[in-house]
Parts: structure tokens; C-alpha cells; sequence
């Protein structure tokens, strides 16, 4: 996605928040389960060709719930003839809870699969680390050889073998080979 839709799905985002109120996350519930109605038709809300006037009686016969603020959004979004960002904004809106209930994501990279022990571990460790409640996703990567990789936003936290004999390595003033 180009840098100024992100932009925009980003303000659509946090105006839908804000219209929701009290409970952002039951409106983006609520914005997921429109879109799920709305599959087998994307193609025509999305396409430049299609008048506005035709996708707002596809909208109106397809959504189930025709109030709201999930919507009032996509209604919108059709209307301005933008519902091409429709899944950026629920992704931006999604993000936007979670950073109001304190959780981030972390995406940790180990050698191996870690166990439910080990990830709990780890989970409460980043969790420390970060100050805020982390949903934790685990991949493996057999080329780390040992420890792990862990990815929250912008944080990377490298706790590798290799990571650890890089850093060794610059502290001994060292760039030989």
C-alpha cells in the first residue's frame, strides 16, 4: 500500500474510533462482520468503473446491519470511492484498540518451536520490558543456531548467538575477519 492510503486509512481509522465511543472494539467486531457480508462483491464496491449509486444499493442489499458506525464507515468509504482501504482501516483500527487497552504484538523468532513454558516466559519477560501486555506468535528459523529474535513494533530485542557474538565482537574493537 502506498504511503499517502496508509495515511488515509490511518485518519479513517482513528475517526472511526472515535465515533464508536465507549466500546471501539465492539465497533471494529462489528466492521469485521460487514466486511465478511460484503465478500463476492468487493470487486464491485472497489472498482472506479461502478457508479456510487450502484455500490450503495449493493452495500444496502448485502449489509445486515444498515446503522452503526461500521456502516456509516463503509458507506463512505464507497462513497468517496474509497473502499479499496476498507481492510487497511479495520487493520489500523485494530492496532488503534490495542494500543488503548496496553497490548502490543510481538513476533518472536527462535531456532526451534518454543514450548507453552518457554513462551510464557518469554511472553512475561517482553512484557516487562515493554511496560504493556503482549499477544505473543512464534516462528521458527533454524539459521538463528541459538537463543531468539523478538519484534514489537519498532523494538527489536536480538538475543541470538549470533546477535551476542556481533556485539562481543564490537566491543573488542574488533572488524577483523
Amino acid at each position: 500500500m502506498k504511503a499517502p492510503d496508509r495515511i488515509l486509512a490511518k485518519r479513517y481509522a482513528a475517526a472511526f474510533i472515535k465515533v464508536c465511543g465507549e466500546n471501539p472494539r465492539a465497533g471494529v467486531q462489528a466492521l469485521r462482520k460487514l466486511r465478511l457480508g460484503l465478500k463476492g462483491v468487493e470487486q464491485y464496491l472497489a472498482n472506479p468503473l461502478v457508479p456510487v449509486e450502484l455500490k450503495k444499493a449493493i452495500l444496502s442489499e448485502k449489509a445486515a446491519e444498515k446503522t452503526g458506525p461500521a456502516f456509516s464507515l463503509v458507506s463512505v468509504l464507497v462513497g468517496v470511492r474509497r473502499f479499496y482501504l476498507l481492510e487497511a482501516v479495520t487493520q489500523e483500527a485494530d492496532l488503534l484498540c490495542d494500543a488503548g487497552e496496553g497490548v502490543c504484538d510481538a513476533l518472536v523468532t527462535s531456532a526451534s518451536s518454543l514450548d507453552a513454558a518457554e513462551a510464557e516466559t518469554l511472553r512475561r519477560g517482553l512484557e516487562r520490558l515493554s511496560g504493556r501486555k503482549v499477544r505473543l506468535s512464534a516462528v521458527e528459523d533454524p539459521s538463528l543456531i541459538g537463543g531468539f529474535k523478538a519484534r514489537m513494533g519498532d523494538t527489536l530485542v536480538d538475543a541470538t548467538l549470533r546477535g551476542s557474538m556481533e556485539k562481543l565482537k564490537a566491543e573488542l574493537g574488533g572488524n577483523n575477519n
